[in-house]
């Protein structure tokens, strides 16, 4: 299989298993805690981001490793970045949904889905590529 058809593979299953922590997440923040959806759905997108950075640093892109912290600090604030403009379109279209009687599940499914493509093409082309 060749790298890029691995990254992708590796990136999909990251993706689906970051996916299916935070919504079980999202559940236990607005039916248990009984946080606002939009909040819970922002704590949500925060810590899965987090999640997500290590698992694709150390798994989907492993073949490029970080050299020192430095590098990889350098590599989150770059991945944090890219994900800033999606995020926030994320959030948006979660509210924006939510508010349309859109189930909250199913709204947080498709905004993620939608922020998938920018977010690999911005790993695979600069984030996580050799210096």
């Amino acid at each position: 299989m060749e790298i890029f058809e691995l990254t992708v593979v590796r990136f999909l299953i990251v993706g689906g298993l970051v996916y299916g922590l935070a919504m079980a997440l999202l559940v236990l923040l607005v039916e248990r805690i009984h946080m606002t959806k939009p909040r819970a759905s922002l704590v949500v997108l925060v810590l899965s981001l987090q999640v997500s950075f290590l698992l694709n640093h150390y798994w989907t892109f492993a073949s490029v490793p970080a050299e020192n912290f430095i590098e990889l600090a350098g590599r989150w604030v770059a991945y944090c970045g890219a994900r800033a403009v999606p995020l926030a379109f994320e959030q948006a279209g979660f509210v924006f949904l939510v508010r349309r009687r859109v189930p909250y599940l199913l709204a947080s499914l498709i905004v993620v889905a939608v922020g998938f493509a920018f977010v690999y093409i911005a790993s695979a082309a600069i984030i996580f590529v050799e210096r």
